[in-house]
This record gives structure tokens, C-alpha cells and sequence, in this order.
């Protein structure tokens, strides 16, 4: 299950939105996420961007029995996506 203290344990911080897409497999959009209220550089990606600072009800829901997904795991299921695309 996707929560923002099993997200700062394993990436040492809250990270971005599309962060948290790419590690844990899931498609959080905007509304399934509560900001900070300013931008900062997430520590996941280095990047300038919203740092999510709490998830909603239906966030929490599509997180569930999600567990972080190995980097190069990752780059594979692009792949994969963009080739079917």
C-alpha cells in the first residue's frame, strides 16, 4: 500500500507525482493527490516540481498492495507501453 511515510522510508522525503507513477506502477492523476504550496526539487528525480504532500481517499484505493518497482523495471514497462502505443 502506497502511503507518504512508506514513500519518505524509501526515498528519504516526499517525492513527485509522476515519481510516485513510475516506482510503484500505478496512474495517480492530479486529484488523487494533495500539494505542497510551493514547488520543490523532488528528491526522487532532481526535477522542479509539486511535491505531494498527501494522498485522497481514491489515491490511497489505487495504491493499495503496490510495492515499489526496481528502476530498471521501470524503463522495461515504458518500453513495453510505448511499443504498444
Amino acid at each position: 500500500m502506497i502511503t507518504i511515510s512508506r514513500i519518505k522510508k524509501d526515498f528519504g522525503g516526499p517525492i513527485c507525482r509522476s515519481c510516485i507513477n513510475n516506482r510503484y506502477g500505478v496512474k495517480l492523476s492530479r486529484k488523487h493527490c494533495r500539494y505542497e504550496k510551493h514547488s520543490d526539487v523532488c528528491p526522487s528525480c532532481g526535477e522542479r516540481k509539486h511535491i505531494v504532500k498527501r494522498l485522497s481517499l481514491l489515491g490511497y484505493l489505487k495504491g493499495i498492495g503496490k510495492k515499489p518497482v526496481p528502476p530498471h523495471e521501470t524503463r522495461e514497462r515504458k518500453r513495453e507501453e510505448d511499443g504498444n502505443a
